[in-house]
């Protein structure tokens, strides 16, 4: 049976009969796609092949990302310093936005972060450019030392580690 009478019984009836469904050597896994003028058979692909999408028509394939060799990544694949969001007295870390970050100081501020998620974790490379007063958001956990520590003058690495609701902050002493 064409598949166009199919398609036109398709369009008729509110049940779709499997026996109307024959695309020649039906096998089970096959998949049904429209190829532009008439809908058409892919038979189904063998073990470890992904589905992929040519220029037109779906097709099966190697999967072609091979996470245990080394890769060539982009920017953001890479963790590029992403810079914070500073509004007066906040710098807000938007763990969407990178893992990454480097900021210098401009006035007293709480180091806030948003976009938390479970197991995110990253550095800051943070620069106090004059004395400024570090505090700490209530989801920005620390020892009671690094506000105080990092309120001096210099430039500190502050690693963090989120589990999805806090990110626990550590830092380094002044790096020269």
């Amino acid at each position: 049976m064409a598949i166009t009478k199919i398609v036109d019984d398709m369009r008729t009836t509110t049940a779709l009969d499997a026996a109307k469904m024959v695309l020649g050597s039906d096998a089970r896994g096959d998949t049904l796609y429209y190829n532009g003028t008439d809908y058409a058979r892919l038979a189904k692909g063998t073990n470890g092949q992904v589905l992929k999408m040519g220029v037109n028509d779906p097709a099966w394939g190697a999967d072609s990302v091979d996470l245990t060799a080394d890769q060539s990544w982009t920017g953001s694949q890479r963790a590029t310093l992403a810079v914070p969001i500073w509004s007066a007295p906040n710098l807000t870390f938007d763990l969407n936005a990178g893992q990454n970050f480097s900021y210098t100081t401009v006035a007293n501020t709480t180091i806030n972060f948003s976009n938390i998620a479970n197991g995110q974790s990253g550095y800051i490379i943070f620069t106090n450019g004059g004395n400024h007063t570090v505090a700490l958001a209530a989801t920005s956990k620390a020892d009671i030392a690094l506000p105080v520590t990092i309120s001096t003058s210099g430039k500190y690495i502050l690693s963090y580690i989120s589990d999805g609701t806090n990110a626990y902050l550590t830092n380094s002493a002044i790096i020269a």
